[in-house]
This record gives C-alpha cells, sequence and structure tokens, in this order.
C-alpha cells in the first residue's frame, strides 16, 4: 500500500512504519514487568489495543483518499505495535502455563512450529485478498480499497484470538521446584572441601 499505491520511497515507508516498531518495543516492555500481575489478561488488553487501533486505520484509510500521509497511519500503528507488543513476551508462558517440567520441550517445539504455519498461512492469505481487490489495472483507489478489506479481516482475526484467549491458562508458567532433597543434596555438595593430592 505505501510504496506501490502512495508512491512512498523505501525509506519514507519505513519512517512510516517506524511508529508501528516503536510501539511494539514499548508494548513488549509493558508485557514483560505485568505478565504475572495480570496473567492472562494482559493478552486481552494487548488484543483490545490492537482491535481498536485496527478500526482506527480503517477509518484513516477509508476518509483520507488521496490525501493520506504517514502521519495520519502513526497513530493507529503507534497503537497496533502497541499491543502487539504487549503480547509478545507473555504469549508463549501463558499457553504452556500449565504444562509440566518435562514436556516442556516438546510442546515448545510444536507451539513453536504452529506460530509458525500460522504466520505464514496469515501472511498468504491476507496478501491473496490484498492483491486480489487491487486487480489488473491499479490505482490509488483500489490500493486503499484493499487495505479496508484487509484491516476488516485482521479486524476479525483479532476477534476471534480475543475470544480463545479465554480457553487458554489463568497464570503464565512458572518453573517447578526443584524437589527438597535435591537442594538439600546441592546444599552438601557445596560445603564440600576439595581434597589435595
Amino acid at each position: 500500500l505505501l510504496q506501490l499505491g502512495l508512491g512512498y520511497t523505501p525509506v519514507h515507508a519505513a519512517l512510516t512504519m517506524s511508529a508501528w516498531a516503536v510501539g511494539a518495543f514499548l508494548g513488549s516492555g509493558f508485557g514483560a514487568a505485568m505478565m504475572h500481575k495480570l496473567n492472562r489478561r494482559i493478552l486481552h488488553l494487548g488484543l483490545g489495543i490492537m482491535a481498536v487501533s485496527l478500526v482506527g486505520l480503517y477509518l484513516v484509510l477509508t476518509h483520507s483518499q488521496s490525501g493520506l500521509s504517514g502521519w495520519h497511519l502513526a497513530p493507529a500503528l503507534g497503537c497496533y505495535g502497541l499491543g502487539m507488543g504487549m503480547i509478545f513476551v507473555p504469549l508463549f508462558d501463558i499457553i504452556m502455563g500449565e504444562v509440566s517440567d518435562r514436556e516442556v520441550g516438546s510442546a515448545s517445539a510444536i507451539l513453536e512450529s504452529l506460530q509458525q504455519l500460522g504466520a505464514s498461512i496469515g501472511v498468504a492469505g491476507l496478501g491473496t485478498v490484498f492483491f486480489g481487490t487491487i486487480g489488473a489495472q491499479p490505482h490509488l483507489a483500489t490500493y486503499l480499497r484493499a487495505g479496508e478489506h484487509v484491516t476488516l479481516i485482521t479486524i476479525g482475526l483479532v476477534a476471534l484470538a480475543f475470544a480463545l484467549g479465554f480457553l487458554l491458562p489463568h497464570r503464565a508458567r512458572h518453573a517447578e521446584p526443584a524437589p527438597v532433597e535435591d537442594v538439600e543434596l546441592a546444599a552438601e555438595l557445596s560445603e564440600l572441601e576439595p581434597v589435595s593430592v
């Protein structure tokens, strides 16, 4: 949309998207700090912010037309990045909140694989909708319409994620404490003095 539709240079497009990156940076810090205090609610808070920012982005796309600039997009992109960043850090810990220590390795591998698969399908699906809407003779109006369609679909996906979030464990995962006998054995070994030969 930015480069092909609005004619932005790569630098201009990157500067416009920097609002999203700054928001994601701030959101990830907040998510890491509040993960164990808010628990699963941090995910719903982040998804709620993402949904509101997408509605704002949709309104910008529908009303700006040819006068659309990076300054119009920056607030929505920044808020979207903030909400997304709040999910980055706590998501895996909350999903695996009830997984035992001996199952963490296989569970995290499956989770990472599913995350990569979902991201690939999402990019391919939304990209297909975007370029399918543009058509064979693209112009600014079709680019904006394509952006509107993709934004509406993304709002629906965020709403679905918000609903599915209620199925996740309430608390983020904590490592299981070591058995008492292991702690006592470690303490005894630490007190032993090395034997000189």
